[in-house]
């Protein structure tokens, strides 16, 4: 199987290295353009959507660490390239596929290549199982278990015993009602997706919580939920009459 890929880089040398090593290398990827700022970055992933992309950090209109924030909400596969280690902990925070240093080596691309396809593979997985269980869902019989990803395969939760999931970059945390909390690898809106017919409500860009465990509402700007687990949600503005209709309040 192919997967997809731009360059997003500068430095002239590092991007012919790239491009080198990926024809000469990599039979599974396919290079389908280059930009050398972050501004024609940007209008390569909306327009291309690629599979993976390598991304600079220092460039001409701004960092690749403020390209990759402003696709906060969306499902991106970066492996980042820099000649200055400076940055590893941010690059870290944002949940990058892995972090490269010029000039890169062959190795160093390899193991960040696989870390991408290996992600790119679960993420695949992850929709089949979303399609299962949206197929076998219904008024009468709604799926009691959820299929989530996690490091290691795949953990299987009673839905019932999820109190509220929350964004953790480009990975959500889920919290139990035993309270333990998993750490789950994909955007909170594709788990949002997956609990579509069940009792949940995304109250912010980063929360979604399981409706069941709501135990008070507290007002406010937007207002605040207390939890089963005594956890504090916010509401967001722009979520709160969507909230007080669906609660009939």
């Amino acid at each position: 199987m192919s997967y997809t890929t731009i360059i997003i880089e500068d430095d002239e040398s590092c991007q012919l290295r790239l491009i080198e090593l990926i024809e000469a290398h990599f039979d599974n990827l396919v290079l389908l353009n280059t930009a050398d700022n972050i501004e024609k970055g940007r209008e390569l992933i909306d327009k291309l959507d690629p599979d993976i992309i390598f991304l600079d950090i220092e460039m001409p209109g701004g960092t690749g660490i403020e390209l990759l924030n402003r696709l906060e909400n969306r499902s991106v596969n970066v492996i980042f390239t820099t000649s200055h280690d400076s940055y590893a902990l941010e690059a870290l925070r944002l949940s990058a596929i892995d972090y490269l240093m010029k000039p890169i080596q062959l190795k160093e691309l390899v193991v960040a290549v696989d870390k991408a396809i290996k992600k790119l593979k679960n993420d695949q997985i992850l929709d089949h199982v979303g399609a299962l269980l949206s197929h076998t869902s219904s008024d009468e019989h709604k799926n009691k278990t959820i299929a989530l990803p996690s490091g290691n395969g795949y953990v299987f939760l009673k839905i019932d015993h999820i109190i509220r999931c929350e964004a953790d970059g480009n990975y959500t945390v889920v919290h139990l009602a035993d309270g333990s909390n998993l750490v789950i690898t994909q955007l909170i809106k594709n788990i949002e997706q997956l609990l579509q017919n069940h009792p949940f409500f995304r109250t912010h860009q980063s929360h979604l919580i399981n409706m069941d465990h709501i135990r008070e509402y507290q007002r406010g700007t937007g207002g605040t939920l207390v939890m089963s687990d005594a956890s504090l949600v916010p509401i967001s503005r722009s979520k709160r009459q969507a909230f007080l209709d669906k609660v009939g309040g």
